[in-house]
């Protein structure tokens, strides 16, 4: 079943963190023998957290 294109698939939680932040993008690489990365783009309903 499909979810609706307006519903949140991602959320990011950070320990001691208030806040709702919500991932609107990540792109990640990885590799054999190479340490991973992964960059994610977060929003918040919140203006008066600096991201």
């Amino acid at each position: 079943m499909f979810n609706p294109s307006n519903q949140t698939h991602f959320s990011l939680t950070i320990k001691d963190f208030v806040g709702d932040l919500q991932v609107l993008s990540f792109t990640g690489t990885e590799g054999i023998s190479h340490a991973y990365r992964f960059d994610l783009e977060l929003v918040s309903e919140n203006p008066d957290i600096d991201l």
